[in-house]
């Protein structure tokens, strides 16, 4: 609760005129500002009005108070004193309170006028402009009021002196001076009298915060003293004017009403001059800090600034918050650490990763075991990113149809807004990263460039941005469209777009090809069976489609057979050629089949070793039987099968370890069981089947091995299995050939065309059986010229 003291006022009128009268504005601090430790700060206000903040960590101010005297009248007359209010006043950190300082009123120079009163010096919580409602002041130091004026010339009394603050103007005996201001109203005006009908002589009452005026009288110009200024103004003196019985003279002011807090002390201002001191503790601070500029801003990062003074405490954490808006959201070390010392340090920061063409927030916050301090907020805007540049491609072509992923080697992609091929937009694109994208080309044709656009342009046309559009592989004929399982036939492939090639398939499977054009290929078909397609691939370009058109058919080797090519009268039959295998022409040849549907014919048939030569028999494994001789028999069974067939041979050896014999045959004879054979294809010619290898397949007639004997009287040899021989084919003769052969232990061919393995297995001394081959070259006897067919 405030007590209530009285006081002076500061307002008086003077030639008709309302003056305010303050003293010259001067501010003396003593701060603390490098204080390490409490110290008690002192700031003096001189001035008419000035303004306090509150000192961070800061909850109370001691305040002194003075206000101003009243001014004298022209005889030297003194005015009243002002009051010395002395209070302790509660505050917040960052409050910021306003200082008024009254004037001493002012002396008068003429004869018969007044002093004016002494101006109230106070604090308040809002500026004098704001007014009084609701009242902002905290503590009010009242001003004495002014001295009363005196007559025209020493023949008369002087005027009286005013009041001091809290007090009544002095009076004369023509006049009553005013009274003191009070909490809650202005003083009243004094009483005067004016001889010869002079108006006013009384005068105004005080009111709140200005001081009354005094009275005047007209006849002799004689003025009271203006009331001083204060919580309330007091009343300004009465005049008195001459008359037959009483001499000249006027009243002083009355002074102004103080506002002393609870707690606080009144005194009388003595000779001090109107001011208002402020005292405080200052505890030891925390950092001061500056923001500074920004420098070396780009489009992704800049350098901040600014300094820190550690009044003289360790820095614990000192940062640069930066970020879009003043919330900030983002920190970056101080360099270098500001330290401990007393005087500022300059730090920086280097702040990444900032947004391209971007208004950006900062400021420099630090702390010390006093507190936290931050700088002012300032701004910088990144640089817009450069346009994009497109440096290479991958793949650099495409088929035109579009489709194709390309990967787009670069800089500067942010933001990307659209990537073309040409004038036409990608079919989707996905940025991956500053320096690459993934982009699917559109339908086109020819060379194009390739550009991506971002917010900052787009990138400027160059060889590496180049991608060509290709068309894709086409087969229109393929020629022959058909050949042996065997594969081997040379196909003509006919279409568009076909250089640049790298595979040519027969159904998936791959054939050995020349490209002749862009619209000839020359493949070899691989073996395959059915029909299938020619398909035709290229690294840009992608796979010819299936069609019609590229279809190859497989034919089935048609089996040989044993015969007879019979001449018949013209046109009765379908070959031109003794041996049945040209069609047409007179048409005086045809094939019969050989045995199975012709018992008249003779089916004998003997097998002997060409002269020279010898039969051996190798194993993988190394084991090696040879024999000097070799005679045989079978017959004819049916039109592709012998049987009946039985096998001698003689002089044979292991090595050198000594002579080979089976069972119950004679020293050096090698007996095979009762064996069967088939006619079969050995390979198939691409040239059509009058040409195909035939062969004939001998394997055991029942469950017994190919051949069982001993060599060197101990080592037992079983021969399992079958073996594969070529025969003469094609020709009507008594004697055809039958050729078996091996390499290394590996007989050729192992397997007829389109039938399984048929391997020969040898085991010598009961081991584990190995692959086994037969070297043998024979003749064959018959009994009637025999034809063994391959187009059959």
């Amino acid at each position: 609760m405030l007590d209530r003291f009285v006081g002076g006022g500061a307002r008086r009128r003077m030639a008709g005129s309302l003056c305010v009268v303050a003293g010259a504005a001067v501010l003396a601090s003593v701060g603390a500002s490098q204080a390490s430790a409490s110290e008690v700060a002192t700031r003096s206000y001189l001035s008419k009005e000035g303004t306090f903040v509150v000192p961070a960590n800061v909850s109370s101010i001691e305040v002194v108070a003075v206000g101003g005297a009243g001014g004298f009248n022209a005889r030297s007359v003194s005015g009243g004193r002002g009051a010395r209010v002395t209070a302790t006043l509660a505050v917040t950190s960052g409050e910021t309170l306003y200082v008024h300082v009254g004037g001493e009123g002012a002396s008068a120079t003429v004869a018969g006028h007044a002093g004016a009163g002494g101006g109230a010096s106070d604090v308040r919580t809002l500026p004098v402009s704001e007014g009084l409602v609701p009242d902002p002041r905290l503590i009010v130091a009242g001003g004495g009021g002014g001295a009363g004026g005196q007559g025209p010339n020493g023949t008369f009394g002087p005027g009286s002196g005013g009041g001091n603050a809290g007090e009544s103007g002095e009076s004369t005996v023509a006049g009553f001076g005013g009274e003191p201001g009070t909490q809650t109203e202005g003083g009243e005006g004094g009483q005067g009298e004016c001889g010869g009908g002079s108006a006013n002589p009384s005068g105004e009452n005080g009111a709140l915060e200005i001081g009354g005026i005094g009275g005047h009288c007209t006849r002799g110009e004689i003025y009271g003293g203006n009331g001083g200024a204060g919580y309330y103004g007091g009343g300004g003196g009465g005049a008195g004017g001459p008359t037959s019985v009483t001499k000249e003279g006027a009243a002083g002011g009355g002074g102004g009403s103080s506002l002393v807090p609870a707690g606080g002390t009144l005194t009388g201002a003595g000779s001090t001059p109107p001011q208002v001191t402020i005292s405080y503790v200052q505890p030891p601070n925390a950092p001061a800090v500056i923001t500074g500029t920004a420098s070396n801003v780009i489009r992704d990062s800049a350098t901040v600034a600014g300094s820190v003074n550690p009044e003289d405490s360790e820095v614990t954490s000192c940062v640069f918050e930066y970020g879009e808006t003043e919330a900030y959201g983002q920190t970056a070390a101080c360099t270098p650490s500001p330290g401990s010392g007393i005087a500022p340090v300059s730090v920086s920061a280097s702040l990444a990763g900032l947004t391209p063409a971007t208004p950006y927030h900062y400021r420099v916050a630090a702390t010390n075991a006093n507190g936290t301090s931050f700088g002012a907020d300032r701004t910088f805007t990144t640089t817009p990113h450069d346009p994009p540049t497109v440096i290479s491609l991958s793949p650099t072509a495409g088929i035109t149809s579009g489709g194709t992923s390309v990967t787009i080697t670069g800089s500067e992609f942010y933001e990307v807004a659209s990537v073309r091929f040409g004038s036409a937009n990608a079919a989707s694109y996905t940025v991956n990263s500053p320096e690459s994208i993934t982009a699917v080309s559109p339908p086109g044709s020819g060379i194009v460039d390739v550009t991506v656009a971002t917010a900052s342009g787009t990138s400027a046309l160059n060889t590496g941005d180049k991608f060509t559009y290709v068309a894709p592989p086409v087969i229109t004929h393929v020629s022959p469209a058909a050949g042996p399982e065997g594969g081997g036939t040379k196909v003509t492939i006919n279409g568009s777009g076909l250089s640049g090639a790298t595979a040519v398939t027969f159904g998936g499977n791959a054939a050995s090809f020349v490209v002749n054009s862009d619209s000839t290929i020359v493949a070899t078909s691989p073996a395959g069976v059915g029909a299938v397609d020619i398909a035709v691939s290229k690294p840009v370009g992608g796979t010819t489609s299936p069609t019609s058109a590229d279809r190859f058919t497989y034919e089935v080797a048609a089996p040989p057979e044993y015969g007879r090519c019979i001449k018949v009268p013209i046109g009765a039959g379908r070959f031109s050629s003794a041996t049945c295998t040209t069609l047409g022409g007179e048409k005086k040849y045809e094939w019969y089949p050989a045995f199975g549907s012709n018992p008249l014919l003779k089916k004998h048939f003997t097998i002997k070793i060409k002269v020279g030569t010898e039969a051996v028999l190798q194993t993988v494994g190394g084991h090696i039987v040879t024999c000097k001789g070799e005679s045989g028999t079978g017959e004819y069974t049916g039109n592709r099968t012998v049987g009946d067939v039985k096998l001698t041979f003689t002089g044979c050896h292991l090595g050198t370890l000594g002579n080979c014999q089976s069972s119950g045959a004679g020293e050096g004879e090698v007996v095979t069981a009762t064996l069967s054979g088939e006619l079969g294809v050995i390979k198939a010619s691409t040239e059509g089947t009058a040409k195909n290898l035939v062969g004939t397949d001998l394997k055991p007639a029942g469950a017994e091995a190919f051949a069982a004997f001993v060599c060197a009287g101990s080592t037992t040899v079983s021969v399992t299995g079958s073996v594969i021989g070529e025969v003469k084919r094609n020709a009507m003769t008594t004697l055809g050939t039958l050729k078996y052969l091996q390499a290394k232990g590996v007989q050729k061919p192992t397997r007829f065309v389109g039938g399984e393995e048929d391997d020969l297995l040898s085991s010598f001394a009961e081991a584990t059986p190995e692959h086994s081959g037969l070297n043998l070259s024979a003749v064959v006897g018959t009994e009637e010229k025999v034809e063994v067919s391959s187009i059959y």
